[in-house]
């Protein structure tokens, strides 16, 4: 089973909370597209976002935690409700673990891919999408697991996840990010395989995350043709491969 575990900023840190409601609901419904039901997501929140549309396959853990007030206690924020999350997980081990970040998408393939190779350690991302909110477009990106924290999908046994009852327990997903990941589990002996399509699509340029793959901002040449490039119209059968409708607030 696929467990996609997704931390959502507090409303209290949020510029527009409404933009953030409205992003995270769409990050959750593309996770929910998909085509086989074996999957569950775990949203871990201080508040779920507003107009949250509830289901079977949606767990819902909210957290009393404090707000952070710079950008590196955001980050601390975010871990721990990964972790959070990740604890939670330990009810379905063995199963495969994916964090998503509350603004991406995911392909709705995804779950069927997984669902039918129980035995395999897990996948990344190389190949994934690259859109700036508001546009028209895509971008391809190459080493995307490199570059997006929405990428890896890890088979997890209950040792490989959080222990409540002991804070200092180590994990694979918390302890190797997003960067690393991909190296440490090769050199466990249990390698992870590229997934051979584009599997998410990293949404950039909301005015709520860090990210900026924008293509006005770039400076280099090099960058620029790259991207332009990888460019492609974002039409209809790749917006619903992610469920990747325009946001509205």
């Amino acid at each position: 089973m696929l467990t996609f575990v997704v931390p959502l900023k507090s409303p209290l840190a949020s510029g527009n909370w409404r933009l953030v409601s409205a992003l995270a609901n769409r990050c959750l419904k593309s996770l929910a597209s998909q085509t086989d039901p074996g999957y569950r997501i775990l949203l871990v929140c201080n508040e779920p976002p507003d107009n949250l549309e509830r289901h079977a396959n949606l767990t819902v853990l909210t957290l009393s935690l404090p707000t952070p007030g710079n950008a590196q206690e955001g980050m601390f924020d975010k871990w721990r409700k990964v972790r959070e999350g990740l604890i939670h997980a330990r009810e379905f081990a063995p199963c495969f673990v994916m964090v998503v970040d509350a603004d991406d998408c995911v392909s709705r393939r995804l779950a069927a891919f997984v669902n039918r190779r129980p035995t395999a350690h897990g996948w990344f991302v190389e190949t994934g999408y690259c859109h700036d909110e508001g546009t028209r477009w895509v971008f391809c990106r190459a080493e995307f697991h490199r570059l997006c924290g929405t990428s890896s999908i890890v088979l997890c046994h209950k040792h490989d996840l959080p222990d409540p009852a002991a804070p200092k327990s180590g994990c694979l997903l918390l302890d190797y990010g997003h960067s690393r990941i991909v190296d440490h589990m090769e050199k466990e002996g249990r390698p992870l395989e590229p997934l051979p399509f584009p599997a998410v699509v990293y949404i950039t340029g909301t005015g709520e995350n860090h990210s900026g793959y924008a293509l006005g901002p770039l400076r280099s040449r090099k960058p620029y043709f790259a991207k332009l490039l990888g460019c492609r119209p974002l039409l209809g059968m790749l917006r619903r491969q992610f469920n990747l409708y325009p946001i509205v607030v």
